[in-house]
Parts: C-alpha cells; sequence; structure tokens
C-alpha cells in the first residue's frame, strides 16, 4: 500500500515581506509647482522605509535625496538648491516667505536619537517683514541640542553680523553670541524693529488668541523702557541711560516713526552674549556708534555697555 505525502511550503511571513518601487516623473505636477523631471526607488517593508536614487528637477530648483530608516537605524542625504516660494503653500502657519536655499544635509543616529548636520547658504531670503541678502553657515543636530557648528555669517546691504551658540530644544534654553562687525545705525534699529514685532505678532499667536494684523505694527519705536531687551538701573531707574534714552526715542519716534534713517545716522558694532531660558534670559552686550547724528546733532563717537539678567 502506497500513501501519497504532499508537502507545501510555509507562508512567507508578513515581516519578510518588501515591496519595491520605481517612480519616474516626466512633466509632472503638484498644485502649482511643475516637475520637469524627477526619479526616485522606494522599498517598503513592516520594518525599514528606504529612497535611493531619490532626484527632482523642478522649472527653477534641482535637488537629490537619500533617506533609510529601520530598527535603531537612521542615514540619509539631501542635497541641492531650492525656490522657498515652491514650499509656501504647504506651510502656510509661518507667515510669508520667500528666498534661495542651497542644503547640504546628513542623516545619522536613529529614529529615537536623530543626529543631522547641515551646511547652508540663503539668498535673498524673506520671512514676512523680516529681509536679509545673504545667511551662510552650518548647523549639527544631536537629539534635541541644536548647535551652530560653523558660524552663521549675515549680510544685509553693507551691514555684516555674525551669530555662534547652541541651543537646547526639549527645555527650551539658548547660548548665543552675536557680533555687530559693522551695520548703519538706522538699519540697526530698523532691523530690531522688524525683529520685535515679528516676535510679538507671533507670541501673540501662540498664545491662542485672534489678532489684527496691521502693517505698522511691525514698526515699533525704539529704544523703549521695556523694549528689545528692556536694560534699566534697579537702584535708580529714573537715572538709567535707557530712560533718557527713551525721553530722546519717543521724540524721533513722533517725528518720522517708521524711518529711522532720517532721523538716526553712524556706523556701528557690537557684541551681545545671551542666555538662559526665553522667559528669563541674562547677557552682557557692549556696542559703539562712530561718525554719528540724531536729527541735527553729530557726534564722533558713542560707546556704551550694559548687562542683562531676567530682562531686567
Amino acid at each position: 500500500r502506497h500513501q501519497k505525502i504532499i508537502e507545501e511550503a510555509p507562508a512567507p511571513a508578513l515581516n519578510d515581506l518588501t515591496l519595491t518601487l520605481s517612480v519616474k516623473l516626466d512633466q509632472a505636477r503638484l498644485a502649482d509647482i511643475i516637475m520637469p523631471h524627477g526619479r526616485l526607488r522606494l522599498e517598503l517593508s513592516p520594518r525599514r522605509l528606504k529612497l535611493t536614487d531619490g532626484s527632482v528637477e523642478l522649472t527653477d530648483s534641482q535637488f537629490d535625496f537619500e533617506y533609510d530608516s529601520g530598527p535603531g537605524k537612521l542615514s540619509g542625504k539631501f542635497f541641492g538648491t531650492l525656490n522657498l516660494r515652491h514650499l509656501q503653500r504647504f506651510l502656510p502657519h509661518y507667515g510669508s516667505f520667500d528666498g534661495w536655499l542651497g542644503l547640504n544635509l546628513r542623516l545619522s543616529g536613529t529614529p529615537a536619537l536623530p543626529e543631522a548636520s547641515a551646511s547652508f547658504w540663503l539668498k535673498n531670503g524673506r520671512l514676512d517683514s523680516l529681509d536679509f541678502d545673504l545667511i551662510e553657515g552650518g548647523l549639527a543636530l544631536a537629539g534635541t541640542d541644536l548647535q551652530i557648528q560653523k558660524k552663521l555669517k549675515i549680510s544685509r546691504g553693507a551691514d555684516q553680523y555674525e551669530l555662534a551658540g547652541r541651543a537646547e530644544l526639549a527645555k527650551p534654553k539658548f547660548d548665543l553670541d552675536l557680533k555687530i562687525i559693522k551695520a548703519e545705525l538706522a538699519n540697526l534699529i530698523d532691523l530690531g524693529q522688524k525683529i520685535q514685532g515679528e516676535l510679538s505678532r507671533r507670541g501673540a499667536a501662540q498664545a491662542g488668541g485672534k489678532i489684527r494684523l496691521n502693517p505698522a505694527a511691525y514698526k515699533i519705536g525704539l529704544p523703549q523702557p521695556a523694549g528689545l531687551i528692556g536694560l534699566y538701573n534697579d537702584t535708580n531707574p529714573k537715572s538709567s541711560y535707557l530712560t533718557r534714552w527713551a525721553a530722546i526715542a519717543s521724540k524721533s519716534n513722533k517725528l518720522n516713526p517708521t524711518q529711522p534713517q532720517k532721523v538716526f545716522g553712524g556706523q556701528g558694532t557690537g557684541r551681545l552674549q545671551i542666555k538662559g531660558e526665553p522667559s528669563a534670559p541674562a547677557g552682557i552686550f557692549n556696542a559703539a556708534v562712530s561718525n554719528g547724528s540724531f536729527l541735527n546733532y553729530k557726534f564722533d563717537r558713542l560707546l556704551t555697555a550694559g548687562t542683562l539678567n531676567k530682562q531686567k
């Protein structure tokens, strides 16, 4: 008597399945963004996502990328140039922005503790009322620790600045060193006004209340007793330098509040070192103005220095 034995191969486990997909783009369109050429190879399994040979060409931008994420592993790279205007539609909550970005980004670490390093330049950058001709430098991220790996060099017209330092993102803390290499005093005041206006607008929006935007609100007169850095003399506030300066500034604001270049003149240099939590920063500053003017008054040189301790 013979018995027929049939053996069946076991079905593959779901964890062993891998989906492989190759994509090629030719005159594709995403919303109003035209992509003349593009390609991508994707490998997807329950525990891994891998993107290789990624490349996208837009009418005015081009970038390549790779990405690999799995258990205990993360790697990737992104490099190329991008017109930031293409991202405006997808990131409306970040305000109105523009500019040309050149980026070389590398990812490493793990999905739980990602690490990244990037060198970049940003030309003709704009965020709402803030604008810069060029920002270039390098950043590094390790977990939630963000470090300026290569000093950020910032140009705005003929004005030049440098920024170094680091920030903790999980429990917001920072340690920053800002150098004013050279800047026209009127331009420096104008920049301070715009930064303060942007921070005030975003702070109000994050508080959850409705706000009504007024273009004039971006021009907040400086300096003020509790202005951008809010320094004053604890022992005798009425005789402090900033209190007296605020009295002069209030007069200039009435004369021409939105055009400091018609009130102030001179070449400024300085340094601000500041650290701590955003709600209670501490630091020191010094500044100098050469060949300065205020309305019809002129002076050869003005020196000032001070400290900041919990907004005081």
